[in-house]
């Protein structure tokens, strides 16, 4: 399966002074637990690979 998704952005700031926007991605829909299995609290490992490509994984 494949959906489409828009990278928004965080701002984030410090007491000192603010930090640079990053980019943020928020992963919420019933595709979720219903083909991927994953549930609230699992674990899971987020591999970066090249440009454009993120693996997630669940731990067993």
């Amino acid at each position: 399966m494949k959906t489409q998704m828009t990278i928004s952005s965080q701002y984030r700031e410090r007491k000192s002074r603010d930090l640079d926007i990053v980019p943020k991605l928020v992963i919420a829909n019933h595709f979720l637990k219903n083909i991927s299995g994953l549930s609230v609290s699992d674990r899971i490992t987020v591999e970066y690979l090249k440009e454009g490509q993120i693996i997630i994984t669940k731990l067993t």
